[in-house]
């Protein structure tokens, strides 16, 4: 990420907001950071923020049909949201076992 400018709203964009950074944790491919130069905010990219299921996180919706959450199936979903809600605590910071876990039962 060469200039940490989003490059859907032209935004600055820290770490813990960055999208690449997420998707790099939720794919336990730590070199997607390093292998792809797109920056952008998280909540720019309603495909990916869709599944962060967190009080401390406004719920955003993906209104592409080839993205919408709503066709997966509902154990699938589950899957994705407790995927993306982790590695969006861990992005932050907030990653400790007991406040995770807490959290990851409260999407059941």
């Amino acid at each position: 990420m060469s200039d940490n400018i989003c490059d859907r709203c032209k935004k600055p964009v820290k770490t813990e907001e960055n999208v690449m950074e997420l998707l790099a944790i939720v794919q336990d491919d730590p070199l997607l950071v390093f292998t792809n130069d797109k920056c952008r905010h998280i909540r720019c990219s309603p495909s990916s923020a869709q599944w962060i299921n967190h009080p401390d996180f406004m719920p955003m919706t993906d209104k592409r049909p080839k993205y919408a959450k709503k066709q997966y199936s509902v154990e699938n979903r589950k899957v994705f949201e407790k995927k993306f809600t982790s590695g969006w605590l861990k992005l932050i910071g907030e990653d400790n076992l007991e406040d995770s876990t807490i959290n990851l039962m409260n999407l059941d």
